[in-house]
């Protein structure tokens, strides 16, 4: 596949992730869990950890609307926990 200039996937992973590209197992890709708040990123994050699996990185804001973390079970598999922010719609309010 042509390269995009930004690198390959299994390379633009391997960076999100913070994790050297040759530790990716399968495929190169991550699996998604998505989550209803923040709260429900960092819990997942922390029953991860508790569970024998490694945060990979810590979960923080990202500029396309996503707090999103990642984490490496036992097995080696690799998960993105994900809350999607709520878009701000700014209102201008009139007087009449």
């Amino acid at each position: 596949m042509p390269s995009s200039g930004h690198g390959s996937a299994r390379t633009e992973l391997a960076k999100d992730a913070h994790l050297d590209q040759q530790r990716l197992a399968g495929s190169g890709l991550s699996l998604g869990h998505t989550l209803g708040s923040r709260d429900g990123v960092d819990a997942l994050l922390a029953e991860a950890e508790r569970a024998g699996g490694k945060v990979t990185a810590a979960a923080h804001e990202r500029p396309w609307g996503i707090y999103s973390g990642y984490f490496s079970d036992p097995d080696g598999h690799l998960w993105e926990a994900v809350y999607f922010m709520p878009t701000t719609t700014h209102t201008e309010s009139t007087s009449a």
